[in-house]
């Protein structure tokens, strides 16, 4: 078990997409939609309508649709948030932008930028 509050952090992310990836298996709308995804939870909830029709009349694997659909975005949802998370490690922060709450600022131009000009 990890005692750094990193590692605490991890185990709750971790904790989070398993109960997303749980939920996506179950209510796929309601996955999409803890997510923040409100319109994308409307279409999947469309979606429902549509298969649960289709598999009255014999197409059963059209109730794969929605629940591959939730799973791709909470998949999405994962690597955006872990992207934002390693944007936030590796972008310094003085203590005095810390203290008032305010977001980090880049001091020099990243290499992609410098490159892409030359």
């Amino acid at each position: 078990m990890c005692t750094s509050r990193s590692g605490q952090g991890v185990q709750a992310m971790n904790r989070e997409l398993l109960r997303l990836y749980a939920l996506s298996l179950l209510v796929s709308p309601l996955a999409v939609l803890f997510t923040g995804r409100r319109l994308h939870s409307i279409f999947n909830l469309g979606l429902w309508v549509l298969a649960i029709p289709a598999a009255t009349y014999g197409f059963v694997p059209g109730l794969l649709v929605p629940i591959v659909d939730s799973l791709m975005v909470v998949r999405e949802y994962d690597q955006e948030t872990a992207a934002e998370r390693a944007l936030r490690v590796r972008i310094p922060r003085t203590r005095a932008s810390i203290l008032a709450g305010r977001p980090a600022m880049m001091t020099e131009r990243p290499a992609f930028i410098e490159e892409s000009a030359a």
